[in-house]
């Protein structure tokens, strides 16, 4: 019993149309609480009593700036700790530290210089949040 493609497209377009009846009556009597609510909330921001949250840019920015920060103070830290340790070697004994402490000293020497490179990048940063945000 195959019915004919005509009756089959007549069926499927009627029950298009009351599907879009029946959402059209739902909507009727849920579009004035909807508008209610909308207006409740435009209320409520312009009085103040509801504050938007955004996703703040400044707090991300900062939060990279601490992270380079502590990427330079750890490099500085390293620095310092591998020119006291060469020195110390070169002090105590010359002749039989002198390859430990030239170690020593140029991994201070390397780890110093990243630590410049570091505080480079931070003052462009610092500058570039300085253009952004009208501040000179």
């Amino acid at each position: 019993d195959a019915l004919l493609p005509q009756v089959v497209t007549a069926q499927r377009e009627w029950l298009k149309r009351a599907d879009a009846q029946t959402r059209a009556v739902v909507n009727l009597f849920k579009a004035p609480d909807a508008i209610e609510s909308i207006a409740d909330i435009i209320r409520r921001i312009e009085t103040g009593k509801l504050k938007i949250r955004v996703r703040a840019l400044e707090v991300e920015r900062a939060v990279e700036r601490v992270a380079v920060t502590q990427d330079i103070t750890l490099k500085a830290l390293i620095a310092s700790c591998m020119a006291n340790i060469g020195c110390v070697l070169w002090v105590t004994n010359p002749g039989l530290y002198l390859i430990q402490a030239k170690i020593a000293l140029g991994l201070a020497t390397v780890m110093m210089l990243q630590a410049v490179k570091g505080q480079l990048t931070l003052s462009k940063m610092l500058k570039k949040e300085a253009k952004y945000s009208g501040a000179d």
